[in-house]
């Protein structure tokens, strides 16, 4: 087996990042699906209802705002370049915005932490529709069928 190109995609449904190389994880590629979009009642939005999703290019490299650590860039047309801590919303990094939740992807109920205002409101702006920005728990595997 080659593998001729290697994605991760760090918010599920975004552009992914090209990769040259990844570590995997119990879960996965690293930093692949590492957060999700909900909406108001915790469920996950993807390209099927959310075809603007398409248009949000994902990054990753150093955070220019802390000099601390990478993340994530998210750009998308008419929005301000938004950065997005590495460990938001894990235990590594943690602000008083953030709280546990639920939320639904197709037919399983998962953990996660809502990681803000901050980056819900850049989402919903964009999207034109209230959601909220969830890191995915490490605690919680869902496996695909």
């Amino acid at each position: 087996m080659k593998i001729e190109s290697l994605f991760v995609y760090p918010i599920k449904s975004c552009r992914g990042i090209v990769l040259g190389q990844s570590e995997v994880k119990t879960t996965g590629l690293e930093y692949d699906r590492t957060f999700t979009l909900v909406d108001e009642d915790g469920v996950f939005i993807s390209q099927r209802t959310e075809l603007r999703m398409c248009l949000i290019k994902v990054d990753i490299g150093d955070n220019p705002e802390t000099n601390a650590g990478s993340a994530f860039w998210v750009e998308a047309e008419g929005m301000p370049k938004l950065f997005i801590p590495i460990g938001l919303g894990s235990s590594r990094y943690v602000n008083d915005d953030q709280k546990e939740c639920s939320i639904r992807i197709h037919k399983d109920t998962c953990k996660g932490v809502d990681v803000g205002d901050k980056w819900a409101e850049w989402f919903s702006v964009f999207l034109k529709r209230k959601c909220r920005l969830i890191r995915q728990s490490s605690q919680h595997t869902r496996f695909r069928r």
